[in-house]
């Protein structure tokens, strides 16, 4: 696994403060770098989130 110095790694789960259309708000971690991809756990979506909103947006469980 890939850790970085925010203390995330591809294949950490987050939860996000807000669900997702479909009901879920537990997310996969699925590459690093100066935004980070994500996909939900539930309906399998991917999307980009830049780093600086992850933090606020997102929680590490």
């Amino acid at each position: 696994m890939l850790s970085d110095k925010d203390g995330l790694s591809e294949g950490m789960i987050l939860k996000s403060r807000v669900p997702h259309v479909c009901g879920s708000n537990l997310w996969t971690i699925i590459y690093l770098g100066s935004d980070i991809v994500l996909r939900c756990n539930n309906c399998s979506t991917v999307v980009m989130v830049p780093r600086k909103k992850l933090f606020r947006k997102f929680r590490k469980i």
